[in-house]
């Protein structure tokens, strides 16, 4: 029987977040070949998990209920059809400081 190899990790892992508004995290990553789905851990700083799969089509998530002072380590795996899960691959984001909502100035030259 063949060996089962693991998928690769998904490169280009990215997290970024909102610093005003609502409180949410997006991860995106690249797509994994022969990966049938995607598994995406979100663990905060306090030790709490959240565990979210996706389409194989899918490579960016919205991750909601995030708070500002949330430290997050997102990992990303390809998961097979069939076999072993797929390489890990991570990425984090230290707590934001919240920024106030800044007005846009709109300046208008008068002739």
């Amino acid at each position: 029987a063949p060996k089962n190899s693991r998928l690769a990790a998904p490169r280009g892992v990215k997290l970024t977040r909102k610093r005003v508004g609502v409180s949410t995290a997006k991860v995106r990553w690249r797509k994994v070949t022969g990966a049938a789905s995607y598994r995406i851990r979100v663990t905060a700083g306090d030790g709490r998990r959240e565990y979210f799969t996706t389409k194989r089509s899918i490579t960016s998530l919205a991750i909601p209920r995030v708070t500002y002072d949330d430290k997050l380590t997102i990992s990303v795996q390809g998961l097979p059809k069939f076999g072993p899960a797929g390489k890990t691959a991570r990425a984090t984001s230290k707590a934001v400081k919240l920024k106030k909502a800044k007005k846009s100035k709109k300046t208008t030259k008068k002739k």
